[in-house]
């Protein structure tokens, strides 16, 4: 009796492990910058959970990554903020899989805007 009880736990384990997996499986993310200033601080969370620091001087900017979820929720963030000495408009959203989650925008003289969104 103590054997099947044992090997009940075991399997009951195994099928919740593994159904756990399927559940959690894969996240597009992607982060949008846009502004109408000539240069940008830009920084976010990549894949690996390390914060990035990037520079552009582009009216827009985006990165794209997979999220292999292997917790039950993952905070991803984009930050950005204009360097430019003039007033202006800069804008930051958080994509998941296509849809838009996190929307952040702020105009003032080195403006800056920032957005979080935790994947369930």
């Amino acid at each position: 009796m103590k054997r099947i009880t044992v090997l009940l736990l075991v399997l009951a384990t195994l099928v919740i492990a593994l159904g756990g997996c399927e559940l959690l499986g894969q996240k597009e993310v992607r982060y949008e910058v846009t502004n109408d200033s000539s240069s940008l601080i830009i920084r976010y969370e990549d894949e690996e959970g390390e914060l990035i620091k990037e520079y552009t001087t582009a009216a827009s900017w985006s990165h794209s990554f997979t999220v292999n979820r292997v917790a039950a929720a993952i905070v991803v963030y984009v930050s950005a903020e204009s360097t430019s000495g003039l007033s202006t408009t800069v804008t930051v959203e958080i994509l998941e899989d296509g849809f838009s989650e996190a929307f952040a925008s702020a105009t003032a003289v080195n403006a800056f805007a920032e957005t979080f969104w935790v994947i369930e």
